[in-house]
């Protein structure tokens, strides 16, 4: 389990991330990127699959590809916006299709996403999640006073 110590040793657990990606290679890199930014993640190889996770799961950001089988990622994020739990849940959604694309367009004016076009670094996914993650609101524990 991964999390943090806070001031007075409350323990801190981590925020869990889902990534859906049908591509193997590109789930355990954004994996490794996210484990090393102190996430908690779950791999989905569909939309399906993630859409499972989160609603048994504490999910504090949803990352996923547009273009999946089963489910693709626009249908994952609507889903998602019409269940109570996961109706504000932040989204991070991935893709190397064009911004006029029909699927694309039709995430626009969805409150707590953001699109990110392929090809993107790494560190790029992680920051947007680090922006958009519940802890991010958190400020860190002020040090006392010396004098």
């Amino acid at each position: 389990m991964t999390g943090t110590f806070s001031e007075g040793s409350q323990w801190q657990p981590a925020d869990t991330v889902v990534v859906a990606d049908d591509d193997p290679v590109l789930r355990a890199v954004l994996t490794y990127t996210l484990h090393q930014g102190g996430y908690e993640v779950f791999e989905a190889e569909d939309g399906f699959e993630a859409l499972r996770a989160i609603r048994r799961l504490t999910v504090s950001v949803l990352v996923t590809d547009v273009v999946m089988p089963r489910m693709d990622g626009v249908a994952l994020t609507l889903a998602a916006r019409l269940l109570p739990r996961t109706a504000q849940l932040p989204i991070v959604v991935m893709t190397g299709l064009p911004p006029n694309d029909g699927r694309i367009v039709r995430l626009r004016g969805i409150e707590r996403l953001e699109v990110i076009f392929k090809p993107f670094s790494f560190d790029d996914v992680r920051r947007r999640v680090d922006r958009l993650a519940p802890s991010a609101s958190i400020p860190p524990p002020v040090a006392p006073y010396v004098d």
